[in-house]
């Protein structure tokens, strides 16, 4: 046997830090803002008027 001393995580997967890589990113134009925006109050409107129907219930 190694006369080394085993040292648990020592090997460099498990220390290495995870870098984050963009990939794809494409400003939006403000026409695709303002239908994304409206889109999620649209969205929003709908759960709220679900959330009425179920305490009705």
């Amino acid at each position: 046997m190694d006369e080394k001393k085993y040292e648990p995580f020592s090997h460099p997967r498990w220390n290495d830090i995870p870098k984050a890589y963009v990939t794809g990113y494409k400003p939006l134009t403000e026409e695709e803002k303002e239908k994304a925006d409206a889109e999620l109050e649209a969205l929003i409107e709908r759960d709220q008027k679900w959330k009425k129907k179920q305490k009705k219930k």
